[in-house]
């Protein structure tokens, strides 16, 4: 490994920001990528997803579907974001679970030398803790934040029982770290 790229990854459509800075390996394929972006957010990365890049769309196999070269897409498991980079890509588009359709803006924020004593991917900031998965996209995620203000409210004690610890503006940095060093599926 030689070279990483620092990403800001940003949820889109929710204020105050949600947001994450990662230190990728450039030689990681857009499918890991993926896993890394999920596992920095606390999601399982078990949803359909796509990158775009401008024009370019590069996707997952959909197991039911065709190919994506059928479809005139690029395969994720078979480009790297160096690829990508090297194309001139500064700014993507990670769109996550299309039922929930979250929109993420990634911004290349520097190309670097790897640190030959550091171990990458690394999380090295962010706020704010991810909407859980499966909330219902932006409108969802603002609803139950609506409804876990309101202990008073009729739907409160079924969406804390769904998710009994949730605190929208907690962010843990040292667990985010952690799950991006091994998230589920980079490795395969």
């Amino acid at each position: 490994m030689t070279r990483i790229a620092r990403l800001r990854i940003t949820l889109e459509d929710i204020t105050p920001p949600i947001w994450r800075c990662l230190e990728v390996p450039e030689e990681l394929t857009m499918a890991q990528l993926s896993d890394v972006i999920c596992a920095a957010l606390g999601w399982s990365n078990t949803h359909l997803h796509e990158f775009a890049a401008g024009k370019r769309r590069i996707v997952m196999a959909d197991p039911d579907g065709d190919e994506p070269a059928a479809l005139g897409h690029e395969d994720e498991t078979g480009l790297q974001l160096a690829s990508l980079l090297a194309s001139g890509a500064r700014k993507l588009t990670y769109l996550y679970d299309f039922g929930d359709n979250w929109r993420h803006r990634l911004e290349v924020e520097e190309r670097l030398s790897a640190d030959p004593v550091q171990r990458y991917p690394r999380c090295t900031a962010g706020e704010r803790a991810a909407p859980p998965e499966d909330c219902g996209g932006v409108w969802g995620y603002e609803h139950l934040l609506e409804v876990l203000a309101d202990p008073a409210c009729a739907e409160y004690v079924e969406l804390r029982e769904w998710c009994p610890y949730f605190d929208a503006e907690e962010f843990d940095l040292a667990a985010a770290d952690e799950a991006v060093r091994t998230p589920p599926g980079y490795w395969e």
